[in-house]
Formats: structure tokens, C-alpha cells, sequence
């Protein structure tokens, strides 16, 4: 088989090839690298080029998609009211009961609810210490208490009528107030995204002697 030629010697014959690789190897370095260089830069040119023709340039960033499910206000720090309410089945207006809870800095309340229009019949207080309260808020933080759906619209009085109804609210300093519930009917369709377990049963520790206030209560 017929070896190629070295570049460093000279070409024997008119080829371009032979001269331009002969060429190369007597030029001085510097200019070598000069067009090396030159290479590089009309190469990366017609790759930019070919980018921006096809559209490649044009592509827009994409935006980051947000949750439905939003956690709001902060309560340890902003809230100056909560309150859970569990609501019965619907019965005749004589018949059906709620019980309210709701706390602030510097009281603990229950009151048991008659009817529709929620008239107060029975009321339990406790005092209540700003430490107290914000460890409480703290707890029920941890407890998902503004976690909630937006996409949520339904009126919550027209689902679970055989069930228990559970309405948390939170009011703020700004008067901001967040309202949310859930049911014992199920949990999709509802606004409240926390635990509800969890959340219970810190409201109700809050109440001394709360089972023995409530085991008449039929809800």
C-alpha cells in the first residue's frame, strides 16, 4: 500500500492537499494558532447562525406552575383568633347542634350551638396566657391548619347532610380572616388540606373536662 508523504517534505507534484499540508508544517507557529483560531471562530460563527434561523433563540423560558393547594399566613406569628366548629346531621331545627371552639391570647372557649341559625345554649371559659396560645398556634401549624384547596367553591352547607361538618377559621391581624372545612363523608371535594385528626384533638385538649361537657351532645 502507498504511504502519504510526510508534511515536512516538500510536495513533488502541483496538489493542493500536499501544499497545504507542507504549508502548514513551514509556517511559523504564530500564525499556525492565528488560524486555528480563525477555524474556531467561523465554525461557532455558522453554528450560531444556523441556531437563530431555526428558531432555537427564540425559546422562552417556562414558567413554574403553581399548586392549588396553598398554605397562608403564618399562624404562630400573625394569628389572633382560631375556632373549630363540628357541625351534625341535618335535623329538624330543635334537634340539631354544633360545638364551637375558640381560642385567642386570652381565652379558651365552647359553646354548644342550637339550630340554623347556631343560637348559643351552653358556653364553657378558661383564661388563657399569650405563651399558652402560641405554643397552641404552633402546634396546629404543624397541623396543616391553613393548609387549603383554592379550587374548592362548593358551599360546604349543602355536602355531608348525614355526616359531621368541620369548619376551621383563623382571623389575623389584618383582618384577614381563612375559613376552610372538611366532612366525615370523605375527604375529595373539600377545602381543608391538613389533619383533621390532629387538629381535633388539639382543640379539644384546650377545653378542660371536654368529654364530660359534651357526652350529653348529640350531634
Amino acid at each position: 500500500m502507498k504511504m502519504w508523504r510526510l508534511c515536512s517534505e516538500p510536495p513533488q507534484r502541483v496538489d493542493f492537499i500536499d501544499n497545504l499540508c507542507y504549508n502548514i508544517h513551514v509556517m511559523p507557529r504564530k500564525y499556525v494558532l492565528a488560524l486555528i483560531v480563525i477555524t474556531f471562530v467561523f465554525f461557532g460563527g455558522i453554528f450560531l447562525l444556523v441556531r437563530l434561523i431555526s428558531g432555537g433563540g427564540n425559546d422562552k423560558p417556562k414558567e413554574p406552575k403553581t399548586s392549588q393547594v396553598q398554605k397562608t399566613n403564618k399562624l404562630s406569628t400573625d394569628a389572633k383568633k382560631v375556632s373549630y366548629t363540628v357541625y351534625g346531621r341535618v335535623l329538624g331545627e330543635e334537634d340539631r347542634r354544633a360545638i364551637r371552639i375558640t381560642i385567642d391570647d386570652f381565652e379558651r372557649k365552647m359553646e354548644v350551638l342550637q339550630g340554623y341559625d347556631e343560637n348559643v345554649i351552653q358556653t364553657e371559659r378558661a383564661p388563657n396566657k399569650t405563651s399558652a396560645f402560641e405554643a397552641f398556634l404552633l402546634a396546629l401549624e404543624t397541623s396543616g391548619f391553613t393548609t387549603r384547596d383554592t379550587s374548592i367553591k362548593t358551599d360546604d352547607r349543602a355536602v355531608c347532610p348525614l355526616g359531621n361538618r368541620y369548619v376551621f377559621e383563623a382571623e389575623f391581624d389584618d383582618t384577614t380572616t381563612i375559613r376552610t372545612w372538611a366532612t366525615t363523608c370523605s375527604t375529595k371535594g373539600v377545602s381543608f388540606r391538613g389533619s383533621r385528626p390532629s387538629v381535633d384533638t388539639l382543640f379539644k385538649a384546650q377545653i378542660p373536662k371536654y368529654s364530660d361537657l359534651t357526652q350529653s351532645i348529640v350531634l
